[in-house]
């Protein structure tokens, strides 16, 4: 399991675009799942995620399922 966050204060610089490619890249798995947060939930679409499920509450934070399935051509060309 990895959590990636980037601080509010630094975020549209392009660091969880870097997070993100770095994490897509050494995986070894098909298909990346995430709870993204609901803010998060339109970068991750950006990205190619889509829609697994509906919401849930995990600690008291909202959060949507999402999913990639992990082509070569497809997250490098993010």
């Amino acid at each position: 399991m990895v959590i990636l966050f980037v601080d509010p204060e630094r975020q549209k610089k392009g660091i969880g675009r870097a997070l993100l490619l770095f994490t897509l890249e050494y995986v070894k798995v098909d298909v990346v799942t995430v709870s993204a947060s609901l803010s998060s939930v339109p970068a991750y679409v950006k990205y190619g995620f889509k829609f697994n499920g509906d919401t849930g509450i995990s600690a008291g934070l909202v959060y949507q399922p999402m999913k990639i399935e992990l082509i070569l051509s497809h997250y490098n060309q993010l």
